[in-house]
């Protein structure tokens, strides 16, 4: 019986390891290898699990247990492998713990979009799953009707020789990018994945290694207290805040970052009257992660595997718990599912808040795959609705729009003058679609970003019908972008290149700021405390980020941190013009040269060792910090909040911030005068 078991399960673990060479990086020698370590692991697990079921041979029943538990191992197993294999060669991922994480956290809609739209696939993968367990059962109904007891010790001496002589195989570096299996067991580890393909030179010319950088511990959680306080005994603000993030929002698709499409008309003229952060980037290019650290000011990396929220036992310190110590009317009004990935039990804090997003709307609802949605103008008017209703009182405000979201669909009716967009059917998936309909791709996500155009224009209207617009500090960002075929990736949440990872970054407060451009480099976790710089007041302890418009007493700039956690697993650090991409999945390390190289095509790595390895030394040990800080065990949980953000290692021409402009002396409450930006350009850019 373990003989024909592992033949079946054999050549399926090689047929489907030839799958998923197309498009790795791993040699033919190692997916050969792999593809052998997976069929002599399925052998010995199948003759194992034969030997612990030859008790049962005795009897009828116990011979049908016996050939059922065979059979449901290698058709798993075979799916299972046959999937992760597909996976691969759509998207350059096997499998992982945090994928499959990833698609449990997604909820039922999910899995409903799956069987409808992959219908077919899901179809042909069962009835090969089906095959293999019929094949299975077959063989191993011929195993107990002609017994040999030698049979099997012949058989488990051959597995355990081959598993035997496979071990030292294992050891060989990179071995998990062409195997499954190993693929996911290496993400089921509680340690960090090493990146062991080198960007070095050969050891005797490495540069001396470094002492690590501790990153400055955070403060005391009594602070907190402490700053609540401090807050509740200033003057009140009535200044009102408007926090709008955009859904996979690509700069180069908008008007006032030079696009030559007429997509954005409203943005671009908001963005003439505010602060333009020209090189802003999200922490991360799934919405999971990136949106609850715009909120939060926290960078999102808790864990060695995906984050879903489902512990929360570290202090966080949300838009709406800030502005409700200040007396404000706070409320999150979200086209967005917010409980995607668990994201709606970070949002729910002690403080009370008005919270509306999808679940709470009953009437059409936009199917956007990974959920259901609100169409964006039905958002807006709620928005505007509850804006004029608080005329009298100073409010804080989330709104979250979502019609750029993959698939890019519109509701019928609304204008779509970017044509054409039909596509090749049964080809467009979020993980892949074909390079030919690149164009018409294009021509529906300029679509939809024209219609939330429009509805941020709408929402400027609320703000001016109100009487608000010009003493509301507005900031307008993204989670993050969207990759069109660029570096051989569509949609988001596969790479941390800066076609997924650089996002839009407004300040409208024509009341308090001066339009400018922004040069330094940010990151969206430094949006909350410059919403509090503005408004003069002291940064809340928990916040990682930092003022965009206050001078940094640091000699070197603080880092813009960046990882993903999802359908791969990769981290990185801009310290401009340098950018260093720790890809775990892939088991790469880049270095790129932003000002020189923004399309991020050359890779410096091996050539500029010393900042590789300066930045990555400085990469690792946040990541570190975080992972300790975030145990459970971690002492630090219950006395500090996170671990401060290091700053940049002394590299060559690292842009450093300049010396701001002092704001001038002003009643916050009845409105300052308008305040220079530091290191902004002295005229606006053309647009």
């Amino acid at each position: 019986m373990g003989l024909g078991v592992g033949a079946v399960a054999g050549v399926g673990a090689i047929v489907a390891g030839a799958m998923a060479s197309h498009g790795a990086r791993a040699p033919a020698a190692c997916s050969l290898v792999a593809a052998a370590a997976s069929a002599a692991g399925v052998g010995l697990v199948s003759f194992l699990l034969a030997a612990l079921t030859h008790p049962l041979l005795g009897s009828r029943l116990g011979r049908v247990v016996a050939i059922a538990l065979q059979a449901i191992f290698v058709a798993v197993f075979f799916g299972a492998h046959v999937t992760s294999s597909v996976l691969r060669a759509l998207s350059g991922s096997y499998l992982t713990l945090g994928a499959v994480e990833f698609f449990l956290a997604g909820g039922s809609h999910l899995v409903s979009t799956i069987v409808v739209e992959y219908a077919r696939w899901v179809a042909l993968l069962a009835l090969a799953v089906s095959a293999v367990a019929l094949v299975c059962v077959r063989q191993a109904r011929r195993a107990l009707e002609s017994p040999r007891p030698g049979r099997l010790l012949r058989l488990g001496a051959l597995a355990g020789v081959a598993a035997a002589g496979l071990v030292p195989a294992t050891m060989m570096p990179n071995l998990a990018l062409a195997s499954p299996e190993l693929a996911f067991a290496e993400s089921m580890s509680p340690e960090e994945p090493a990146v062991t393909e080198s960007t070095s030179p050969p050891a005797a010319a490495a540069p001396a290694e470094k002492p690590r950088p501790e990153p400055p511990t955070g403060a005391p959680l009594a602070e907190g207290k402490a700053w609540s306080v401090a807050v509740k005994a200033l003057s009140p603000r009535r200044t009102n805040v408007l926090l709008l993030t955009l859904e996979s929002i690509s700069i180069r698709h908008l008007g006032y970052m030079g696009y030559e499409r007429n997509t954005t008309p409203n943005l671009d003229r908001i963005a003439r009257r505010s602060v333009r952060a020209r090189r802003a980037w999200s922490t991360a290019t799934h919405s999971n992660y990136a949106q609850m650290a715009v909120l939060s000011s926290l960078f999102p990396r808790r864990t060695t595997g995906l984050d879903v929220y489902k512990r929360l036992d570290y202090p966080r310190v949300l838009l709406h718990d800030v502005f409700h110590t200040l007396g404000h009317q706070t409320a999150t009004i979200s086209s967005q599912d917010e409980s995607w990935q668990g994201m709606i039990k970070f949002q729910t804090t002690d403080t009370p808040t008005y919270f509306r997003h999808s679940r709470d709307h009953a009437g059409v609802l936009q199917n956007i795959g990974s959920e259901l949605v609100v169409l964006d103008h039905v958002t807006v008017d709620l928005a505007a609705d509850w804006i004029q209703k608080r005329a009298d009182t100073p409010w804080s405000l989330y709104v979250n729009f979502q019609a750029t979201h993959f698939p890019y669909k519109l509701q019928a009716g609304i204008p779509a003058p970017f044509q054409p967009t039909a596509l090749t059917p049964g080809r467009f998936n979020y993980l892949s679609y074909p390079e030919s309909d690149r164009q018409a791709v294009v021509n529906r996500y300029d679509n939809a970003l024209r219609y939330v155009d429009e509805q941020v224009g709408k929402l400027e209207q609320a703000l001016a019908r109100a009487g608000k617009l010009e003493d509301t500090i507005w900031v307008i960002t993204a989670d993050h972008g969207e990759a069109f075929h660029d570096h051989h990736e569509v949609t988001h949440g596969k790479t941390l290149y800066d076609t997924e990872a650089r996002v839009p970054l407004l300040i409208h407060w024509p009341a308090g700021l001066k339009p400018a451009d922004l040069q330094e480099p940010v990151s969206n976790l430094d949006i909350l405390p410059t919403v509090l710089d503005l408004l003069q007041l002291p940064p809340h302890p928990a916040f990682q980020g930092k003022s965009m418009l206050a001078a940094d007493a640091s000699p070197e700039p603080t880092g813009v941190y960046m990882n993903i956690q999802g359908l791969k697993s990769a981290e990185a650090l801009v310290c401009y013009p340098w950018k260093l991409i720790v890809n775990r999945s892939d088991k790469t390390t880049e270095l790129f040269q932003l000002e020189q190289d923004p399309g991020e095509l050359d890779d410096r790595a091996a050539r500029d060792v010393e900042v590789t390895e300066a930045l990555k030394l400085t990469l690792s040990s946040q990541i570190a910090a975080q992972l300790a800080y975030h145990r459970k065990d971690s002492p630090a949980l219950g006395e500090r909040f996170a671990p401060r953000l290091l700053t940049c290692p002394s590299l060559p021409g690292i842009v450093r911030a300049s010396a701001p402009t002092p704001p001038k002396p002003a009643d916050v409450a009845g409105g300052p005068a308008p305040r220079p930006v530091r290191g902004a350009e002295a005229a606006e850019r053309k647009n």
